[in-house]
């Protein structure tokens, strides 16, 4: 690891982005299109392929912390954009530009990775690789070979950095993993954001559960309403109960009902149309409608109290 470091230039060209956090030793695939982006990789191509990575913060500073990056394949496309493979090397310090035009120049410092581990890490590394398999159970969306393979690699702080670098995190906290040298700290911010993960799978998980169920209860009514007019043309009752429905309607616009005793009568319809002749409510709601459209709402007699 210090070898890989003291291979570091002091100075490197930078590539700066305003919505990417590389890792080291993560492969990233990148896009560039603007013209300093590609005077930066023209550079790094000509020397050592070797480029400082930071992720920007506002319009005209970057972050302290970020990575040095090798650049393993280069692409020109038609559009004249370049498609980069990128592999991370280690993180980096900006220690200060010594470069502003055409493109940016500077200092870099590299930061070693922590060697040393003790029990403590050691159950800090089990806790995250636990909370990944259990986001396995809410999503799809992780590769189970990689969750797997994890185990196998030796230095947890590269373990820390391929969980942070494959998973959908906000940008600010994967920068915030980034600058986090210490393993105990790394692991610590990295667990809680795990744990915030399978919350929110688990909320959106629970959401399309409900969704689902009230969807199949729209299509069971829909395939009951089916199969209850396939019934009624079997027994040569559709017409007869159209009709019926269509007089209805007909009576309840036509009476100047009061608007609760239309909506009570509109109800009590639906219930009806969804009914068959033969059975004994249908009568007794029938014999209802009956009577709210004859009784004679709105018609006052003046009493006589002598």
């Amino acid at each position: 690891m210090e070898d890989q470091n003291s291979r570091i230039p002091r100075t490197l060209p930078v590539l700066h982005h305003g919505n990417v956090v590389m890792f080291p030793f993560l492969l990233m695939p990148l896009v560039v299109s603007d013209e300093e982006s590609k005077l930066v990789v023209d550079h790094a191509l000509s020397n050592d392929k070797t480029m400082a990575f930071f992720l920007d913060k506002d319009d005209d500073n970057k972050h302290e912390i970020g990575t040095a990056v090798t650049i393993l394949r280069m692409l020109r496309n038609q559009d004249g954009t370049i498609s980069l493979l990128l592999q991370g090397t280690s993180r980096i310090r900006l220690q200060k530009i010594v470069q502003r035009k055409p493109f940016l120049m500077a200092d870099v410092q590299s930061i070693a990775e922590p060697v040393e581990e003790d029990t403590e890490i050691h159950a800090y590394r089990a806790v995250a690789l636990e909370l990944l398999e259990k986001m396995a159970q809410e999503s799809n969306m992780l590769n189970l070979e990689m969750i797997n393979g994890l185990s196998n690699v030796r230095q947890a702080g590269r373990v820390a950095d391929i969980i942070a670098g494959n998973l959908e995190l906000q940008l600010e906290d994967r920068q915030r993993i980034l600058e986090l040298v210490d393993l105990k700290e790394r692991y610590r911010y990295l667990n809680e954001c795990l744990a915030e993960l399978i919350k929110q799978l688990r909320m959106e998980n629970h959401i399309r559960s409900n969704i689902h169920l009230e969807m199949s209860e729209d299509q069971r009514r829909y395939y009951l309403r089916e199969q209850l007019d396939a019934i009624r043309k079997e027994l040569g009752e559709s017409d007869e109960v159209s009709k019926e429905i269509l007089k209805w309607h007909e009576l309840i616009a036509k009476n100047d009902l009061p608007e609760e005793v239309r909506s009570v009568a509109m109800e009590e319809l639906e219930r009806l149309a969804s009914m068959q002749p033969a059975s004994s409510e249908y009568g007794v709601i029938r014999n209802y409608l009956d009577w709210i459209v004859n009784l004679p709402w709105r018609v006052y007699s003046k009493d006589n109290l002598n």
